[in-house]
């Protein structure tokens, strides 16, 4: 008894586990969240860069409603941008990814 206990816990867990990874891994940011956050912010990002890659991946198929620029297209828009991704806020510079929570709490979304 106590070892098929034990193993429905286990399994109960993987299971858990396994969603927990699926959710954080395709992380499909809703999309008014991600209007919102687009209409507070910008955020640069560089073409080859993996923590943009990254970021961009946080926000899944919402990304494109983000206002990005991307400085190896328009560099000339990125003049104090020292990495990417970086993202103002409120005149404000955060650079690095920045988690979906965190940008929500500064932006206000």
């Amino acid at each position: 008894m106590k070892n098929k206990t034990i193993t429905w816990i286990f399994i109960f867990i993987t299971i858990v586990i396994i969603i927990l990874i699926f959710t954080l891994k395709n992380g499909d940011t809703d999309e008014q969240t991600a209007k919102c956050i687009g209409e507070k912010s910008i955020v640069y990002i560089k073409t080859g860069c993996s923590a943009c890659k990254y970021q961009k991946e946080l926000f899944g198929s919402s990304y494109i409603y983000l206002n990005s620029i991307n400085c190896a297209i328009t560099p000339k828009k990125c003049f104090d941008i020292i990495g990417t991704p970086t993202w103002i806020i409120n005149g404000k510079q955060y650079r690095g990814v920045q988690k979906i929570e965190k940008l929500k709490e500064l932006t206000g979304c």
